[in-house]
């Protein structure tokens, strides 16, 4: 049971510790954002950045995976530091912490889950006969 809410818990918090990781610094180069013919609101921007050692880098801001947002124009300055959510777009800084609140949504479900989980398997032994 507990591993099944850690493997819950990792694909929860997995997106988000997948944003934080994430570092880039950067001069748009090219843009090109590219959306589904059936949902025109999911799209993907691919980015290539030139770097401050003139190397070129891809980088791909899809509707879910990435917190740069889409469609940014070339001559853009990014600059995303890995292990923190916040990144400079322009000089501009833009705050993509989330909300404790989105982790309470995920986690309090997925401790009630857990609970009755265990109780349910657990439920003649003296722990719980003392608990109710």
């Amino acid at each position: 049971m507990i591993l099944f809410g850690l493997i819950v818990t990792a694909m929860i918090a997995g997106p988000a510790l997948e944003r934080r990781a994430l570092a880039l610094e950067g001069v748009v180069v090219s843009s090109i954002t590219d959306c589904q013919p059936v949902n025109r609101h999911r799209c993907t921007s691919t980015y290539i950045l030139r770097t401050p050692t003139n190397d070129m880098v891809t980088h791909e801001a899809g509707y879910g995976g990435s917190n740069l947002p889409m469609r940014l124009p070339v001559g853009t300055k990014i600059l995303k530091k890995s292990g923190e959510f916040s990144y400079r777009i322009d000089d501009r800084i833009v705050d993509d912490d989330p909300s404790p609140l989105v982790f309470l949504f995920y986690g309090l479900p997925l401790l009630l889950f857990a609970v009755g989980v265990w109780l349910l398997v657990w439920g003649d032994s003296p722990l719980v006969r003392g608990i109710g």
